[in-house]
């Protein structure tokens, strides 16, 4: 059975702008096993709530602040998920690494761009083993 799915705020991208846009991250929890394969949702509107293109980059940003590319689906044989181009709904899944530290809290972040602005959605995570 899946864990439920939570929904994250939104961080603005820059201080003081505003995107014209609204936009959501949801994943499998905050504390997914590694080898284990984590669900995340990203969902695109308008302010009317109506579906967006959008491009979106996602990232697992370490304690020392270094970003590192998530691939598609986690298979470790498909290109990273950088400035991928979809319109209202964008669904993959991360297969967590065993490097990436049982216990060290992390930052999952997409970066979402549209004709409207930019936001960044950042979502604690912390690996389990």
């Amino acid at each position: 059975m899946l864990p439920a799915l939570l929904v994250v705020g939104v961080q603005a991208g820059s201080a003081g702008s505003k995107a014209a846009f609204k936009a959501t991250l949801t994943a499998d929890g905050h504390s997914p096993k590694v080898k284990s394969t984590w669900k995340y949702h990203v969902r695109v509107t308008d302010l009317k709530g109506h579906p967006i293109a959008a491009k979106i980059t996602s990232l697992i940003v370490d304690p020392l602040g270094t970003a590192h590319p998530v691939e598609f689906d986690g298979t470790g044989h498909n290109p990273i998920v950088k400035n991928f181009a979809f319109f209202g709904n964008f669904c993959d899944s991360i297969t967590w690494p065993v490097d990436s530290g049982a216990g060290v809290a992390l930052k999952f972040e997409t970066v979402i761009v549209t004709a409207k602005g930019r936001k960044v959605l950042v979502y604690p995570v912390t690996p389990t083993s």
